[in-house]
């Protein structure tokens, strides 16, 4: 049996929760800080940099791992992708419905380059010595996400109403699709080959979270009904 550390600490199999509760700590106290909170640009610079010693000096950069699921190193990135949340938090004002079709080119662009550097990364095509340029191919892909959905929020205020349920839903469950998401490929990835495992697998990790989701819905409004 493991140990409570190994399951909410290190070296975890399936740490994205665990990780999140122990990023929230720090993240909780800097949003609660007037001089932290009003220096993320500075903070997300410190992340980088204490990332980037911790490559240069202790990181296993003699194979492709970088974006693995049990890989303890995504944890900067974690923490950078909170504080980029909570950035463009504070510019909602500035970047609200302000677009531009260059948004939509750099989602493009860098989605591209992501997908392409993880291809050529994992056929040996690059050197796994510069792995880190997929994380920081991702944090592009994500500001650039950020920014285009912030600037076209007034515009998906008119789709279909079943296709913003659709979106509202999706978005309510993303965290339980993660949840349950690395459980499930480990289990039926090696039952199917492809398209076959990627039909089976979307439709597994849609129904457990979707169950999951209510499941938990209903313990937690038992639990705050408990407790008033």
């Amino acid at each position: 049996s493991h140990s409570l550390a190994w399951w909410l600490v290190y070296p975890t199999n399936y740490h994205f929760i665990a990780s999140i509760v122990i990023l929230y700590i720090p993240y909780y106290f800097i949003i609660k800080t007037d001089f932290l909170r009003n220096k993320l640009p500075h903070l997300m610079l410190a992340v980088a940099l204490a990332g980037l010693a911790v490559y240069c000096f202790f990181y296993d950069k003699s194979y492709y791992h970088i974006d693995t699921v049990r890989e303890p190193f995504i944890r900067f990135l974690f923490m950078e992708s909170m504080l980029l949340g909570a950035w463009f938090r504070q510019k909602d004002q500035v970047y609200r419905n302000k677009f531009s079709v260059l948004h939509v080119i750099s989602v493009a662009v860098t989605f591209v380059l992501y997908f392409l550097s993880k291809t050529l990364f994992a056929k040996n095509a690059i050197s796994s010595e510069i792995q880190i340029a997929n994380q920081v191919l991702i944090f592009l892909l994500l500001f650039a996400v950020f920014r285009l959905f912030i600037g076209i929020d007034q515009k998906l205020d008119g789709i279909p109403k079943v296709f913003k349920r659709l979106i509202d839903f999706v978005a309510a469950i993303t965290l339980e699709i993660y949840v349950v998401q690395y459980v499930l490929i480990d289990l039926i990835r090696p039952l199917f080959g492809f398209p076959v495992n990627w039909i089976v697998l979307t439709g597994a990790i849609g129904l457990s979270a979707i169950i999951l989701h209510y499941v938990s819905d209903f313990i937690v409004k038992r639990i705050l009904k408990i407790i008033h």
